[in-house]
């Protein structure tokens, strides 16, 4: 295992994967008006594709890197390590894929998979507060019937569940 904040190319590899979220998470004018899309006023998607474009090339590297390892010709698994780069180069070397089906794979993998922790989270908050009846606490202890009496100098109030109101709605 290496340090990301020794290996260079470790530290390249979070930036940019951290580029890529932020650039995602800004809101975007382009999406709510579409005609803004070909303009790109805010100039994301123009800096979402040189993440990217940096993210393919650091890619290749690591699989032309694993090649020489391996060594070209070679399609034997002679190498101590069989991870799943090894298994897809060997899909590479009998012509099944090609070095751009890894290089996009490994950005679903690495990149756009780290936003399902979030969508995750909202998923499981969310049915928290579906069926905020049927949850029970550690102990098997309902959180209407928890005791919220003064502990550690904290006075902490009643647990009330969430409840969504609906609001009308004036045009």
């Amino acid at each position: 295992m290496t340090d990301p904040n020794q290996d260079l190319e470790a530290k390249e590899f979070r930036d940019l994967v951290w580029n890529i979220m932020v650039e995602a998470g800004k809101p975007n004018l382009a999406d709510y008006f579409p005609i803004l899309h070909r303009i790109d006023p805010q100039g994301i998607r123009r800096r979402m594709t040189g993440h990217f474009e940096k993210l393919i090339k650091l890619f290749d590297g690591l699989i032309k890197e694993r090649l020489e390892q391996r060594g070209v010709g070679n399609t034997s698994e002679s190498t101590s390590t069989t991870d799943d780069l090894d298994k897809l180069i060997k899909m590479l070397q009998i012509g099944e894929i090609d070095e751009a089906h890894i290089q996009h794979l490994f950005i679903d993998l690495f990149a756009v998979g780290t936003d399902t922790t979030s969508s995750t989270m909202e998923w499981a908050m969310s049915e928290i507060l579906r069926n905020s009846e049927t949850i029970l606490l550690q102990g098997g202890i309902l959180p209407e019937k928890l005791d919220m009496e003064e502990k550690f100098g904290i006075t902490l109030a009643k647990l009330h569940p969430l409840r969504a109101l609906a609001t009308p709605v004036v045009l």
